[in-house]
Order: structure tokens, then sequence, then C-alpha cells
């Protein structure tokens, strides 16, 4: 049950008056919150007026103590929210105080308003701490959203809804996925970003929406750090230089010798302009000296279709969505992205090993939810995502679709997007990448 507070100003003296009672923990912390929030404006304000602030503890007030005129303000006829049990005990309790005498008070000298100025605002403080949700111990009381940067049916998604199913059952609520594809997660992003920080949205961030999109989107309207507080990484996932069946190169050297036979003539899509595959396209071109057409896709679902199809030459995606046709031989892994080959990919040879010296992509993505989220929350949601990501179940999924699960603190995920920015941006400008 919350420490509240409630606010009353008794009609003969000047003064304010807080009355502290009980929290009706029938109400929903959102709507507590709204509530205080208001409270804690109103004795900042009251405080800069020269009122005198003197906290009366009362014991609470049963129905029927005092008149029906006062218990039916109480209850707050035509107000569409609920009024928290403090806010009644407060408004029958001022009843009450206007029936005794008040002695206004003498006008504080400066340094006694000073003094309670400061009084006033850390109470306020103390006031909004104590009915947010982390405070109230409930959460999570409702269904979670988890933002996820790219369409249904691509490789983030898969890996968002296998954490999201495990993650809602270790918080004991359920964790819906929320695709919002498009502008290289930045739409995502931006959402995430703004969101109120409560607990109940979190973002499945990536590589690109961190570390990449800083460097080609000169407006960015997201901080990747100052919006944002870091939970864990949770997946490392391979990337695999993928084409399709028209087209006839068998290995990377084949294929540099036809995209410079023909500059601009072979595709490669990409889940969308600034996404992570979109870069490791880029950077390909730039360090093997060729030119191709880059094609942004809204994700890797529509993309494998048009692979699939013939439509798209090549693609540098996540093994993940390409797992069964690779085998099925529906198309061809030329390279792998990474440093090292992939356990699933034996006999796939790296990039750089392919020939395009000192070529690797590595891909991560992690959990992040809005910067302002309480401390008490993070940690709520970081131990149940610990739990979460260690399953067997979710890393045997995740083996058999060469992805590594990997969890960690909150202070390390937060020290590595640091790190990646400068290092992305530094390859965005030597490959030269820019955002359609």
């Amino acid at each position: 049950m919350n420490p509240a507070a409630a606010m009353g100003r008794p009609a003969g003296g000047g003064k304010l008056v807080v009355y502290h009672g009980a929290a009706d923990s029938s109400l929903s912390p959102n709507d507590t919150l709204r509530w205080y929030e208001g409270v804690a404006r109103k004795m900042v304000d009251s405080a800069q007026n020269s009122f005198d602030m003197r906290p009366q503890p009362v014991q609470g007030v049963v129905a029927g103590t005092a008149p029906d005129s006062v218990l039916a303000e109480a209850t707050n006829p035509g107000n569409s929210m609920p009024m928290p049990a403090a806010v009644r005990c407060a408004r029958i309790n001022n009843w009450r105080a206007t029936r005794a005498r008040e002695t206004p008070m003498t006008q504080p000298t400066s340094a006694a308003n000073s003094r309670r100025d400061r009084r006033a605002l850390l109470f306020a403080m103390a006031l909004a701490f104590a009915a947010s949700p982390s405070f109230a111990g409930t959460y999570p009381d409702k269904p979670v959203r988890l933002i996820v940067p790219f369409p249904a049916g691509g490789a983030t998604d898969v890996m968002a809804r296998g954490m999201a199913h495990r993650l809602g059952t270790e918080l004991g609520t359920q964790v819906i996925v929320d695709n919002r594809g498009g502008a290289g997660g930045t739409t995502a992003a931006e959402a995430a970003a703004h969101a109120a920080p409560d607990g109940y949205t979190l973002f499945f961030a990536t590589m690109g929406t961190q570390a990449i999109n800083p460097a080609l989107y000169p407006r960015l309207r997201y901080d990747p750090l100052k919006d944002f507080a870091p939970i864990s990484v949770t997946h490392l996932t391979p990337r695999v230089l993928v084409v399709g069946p028209q087209v006839s190169a068998k290995n990377i050297a084949e294929l540099v010798a036809q995209a410079k036979a023909r500059p601009g003539a072979l595709t490669y899509g990409s889940s969308g302009n600034g996404s992570s595959s979109h870069l490791a396209g880029a950077l390909f071109e730039s360090m093997a000296g060729v030119k191709m057409l880059h094609v942004p896709y809204k994700g890797s679902a529509p993309l494998l279709t048009d692979v699939l199809a013939g439509r798209i030459d090549m693609t540098f995606d996540s093994y993940t969505v390409y797992e069964v046709h690779i085998r099925s031989g529906r198309v061809r892994a030329l390279a792998v992205t990474s440093s090292r080959r992939l356990h699933a990919l034996p006999l796939v040879p790296t990039v750089a090993e392919a020939g395009v010296k000192g070529y690797e992509v590595s891909n991560w993505l992690g959990l992040l939810a809005p910067a302002g989220t309480p401390k008490e929350v993070v940690a709520k949601i970081h131990a149940a995502l610990g739990r979460a990501m260690a399953t067997p179940p979710l890393r045997e999924q995740l083996a058999t679709l060469g992805i590594e699960p990997t969890f960690g603190s909150p202070e390390a995920f937060g020290a590595l997007i640091h790190g990646e920015i400068p290092k992305w941006a530094e390859i965005v400008r030597k490959s030269g990448a820019t955002v359609e």
C-alpha cells in the first residue's frame, strides 16, 4: 500500500495544510501518479506564494462521521478519474479543520522563505516518487508493450517474439509485440524514446537503431544514449551474404568480378535505410571496390520474398531468415560477415577469408526502456530477462537459427552502445553510405 498525501486549504486561514493518509490500493499506479503529480505542483506553487506548510497527520476517516454533503463532495461526482482514498480523507478532514479557529501566520522572513521553499520542493519530489508505479511494488499490473523496429516475419521479429514470450512468463504478465517498421528503425526508436517511462513500454533495440543511425540521420529525433535506460544485450546475430537463383556467381571472387564488369547493375536489398544490412552492403562495396544498387525494404520479410523470386540479386541479411532456403538450395550463401565461420555453415567462408581482407560486420540486439524509468522497475525487468534468456527451450531455438543468446548488466550494455557509436560513424564515413 502506497504512502500518500493529499492537500487541502482551510477557508479561514492563509495556510497550506498537508494531510497524510492511506492510498487506495484498488487504484492503478498511473491514475494515482497523475493525482499526486498535480498535488506536488500545487505544493511548490504554494511555497512560492508564502503559504505555510505544516503536515498534520490524521488517522483516516470512517464513512458517516462527516455530514452527507461533505461525503458526497469527497466522492468527486462527475469526474471520470477515480479519486484516491487519501484525497477523499483529506477533503473530509478539511471540513473538520474549517470548524476550528485558525490563526493566520505572519509573513515569514526571507531566510524562512528559502528554507520553506527547499522543504516544499523536497517534499514534492518525495511525494511524486512515492506515487510512482515502482514505489507501489505492483509492477507489472497490466500487459507490457515491446516495440520492435521491423515488421512481423523478419529475423528481428522472430527473436523478439521468442524473448517476449519467456519474459512475459517471468514477469507474470503478457508482453505484446508492437511491430513498427520503416526508416531504418528510427520510427520505432522515436516512439519508444518518447513513451511514458513507467516500465510498460520496452524497446528491442538493434545495432542499427542505436549505433549506426546517429551517423546516417543528421536530424535524428531521438538520442541513442540519453533517451534510453539500458537493460541488457540479448542476441548476437550473424549475417550471411546470400545471392538469389538468377546470380551465377559461386563465390565472392566471381561476384566481385561480375560487379566490376557491370557497375551498378547488381542489386542488394536491405531491411531499411540505415539498417545494419544496408551498411554491411555499403561497406562491402567500399572495400571490394565495386558499385551496386541498394534497394531498401521495410524489414526482412518483404526482402526475402523478392530475393526468392529473383527480383533482388543479393542481401547481407540474418542467417535466421534464410536458413531454410539455404538448406533447400533456393538461395546460396557465399560468405558470412562475422570474423569467424558459423557452426551451422562450416563450409561457408567469412567475407575476409573469401578475399575482402579486413571485412567484418557483427550484429547485436538488446532491450531498452525509456529514460527515466524507475531503477526498481529496470532492476525487476533485468532480473526477469536474465531468467528468460537462460531457459533451455529459448536457447535451443536460437542455436538452431545460428543466434547466440547473451545477457549482461545494464551498465555493460550502456558502455557497448557508447563505444559502438563512434566506431560505426567512422565506418559510415569510410563506406560513403548515405540515406536516400
